[in-house]
């Protein structure tokens, strides 16, 4: 509690604040050999990675897709095996064989179903661990790309090597765990 009480008095009173650059500094060049006013580098940057946020959200999107479709099947098979099939031996079992066995069969099914959505790297953890890995790879690009204090070459070059990352995630190696 100390150290951390310690480290926000140091962090609230060291001046830290965050500026806006004014219009005359964006207008400006950041180098006197580069051709480009920052703002300007900074529109092409955007137009650049424009693609690479495309792929990071569209991927985010079926991940969070996938990752939900895996959650419903598995509630579903828990619902099935651990309340309607109990409830139905409860009722009567004799008359309720088929339907006890229908949904203690979803559930073991649903079980199965997950275990290999899983293995087989389409239950959606395993996008969201690749979409990690791959905002990971190109973070530092992206912030060498952002950062106005360089070259536009620098900018551009890094925004470029993003691209480049984003565009190509299948060339990177790829592991699925096998079954346990």
């Amino acid at each position: 509690m100390k150290k951390s009480s310690i480290a926000v008095f140091l962090f609230m009173t060291s001046g830290c604040q965050p500026v806006e650059p004014d219009s005359a500094s964006l207008s400006a060049k950041a180098k006197n050999d580069d051709r480009y006013t920052i703002l300007e580098v900074t529109k092409k940057v955007d137009e650049m990675l424009q693609p690479c946020f495309e792929i990071l959200g569209v991927k985010s999107k079926k991940a969070e897709d996938r990752a939900w479709n895996t959650n419903m099947i598995a509630i579903g098979g828990l619902v099935a095996g651990s309340v309607v099939a109990p409830a139905l031996i409860a009722a009567n079992a004799a008359a309720n064989a088929t339907w006890i066995a229908a949904f203690s069969g979803a559930a073991g099914a649903s079980a199965i179903t997950v275990k290999n959505l899983d293995s087989s790297g389409l239950s959606g953890s395993h996008d969201v661990l690749a979409l990690n890995a791959l905002a990971t790879e190109v973070r530092a690009d992206m912030a060498k790309a952002y950062n106005i204090t360089l070259g536009e070459n620098d900018r551009l070059g890094a925004a470029a090597h993003a691209i480049a990352v984003c565009k190509t995630p299948l060339l990177q190696p790829m592991t699925f765990p096998g079954p346990t």
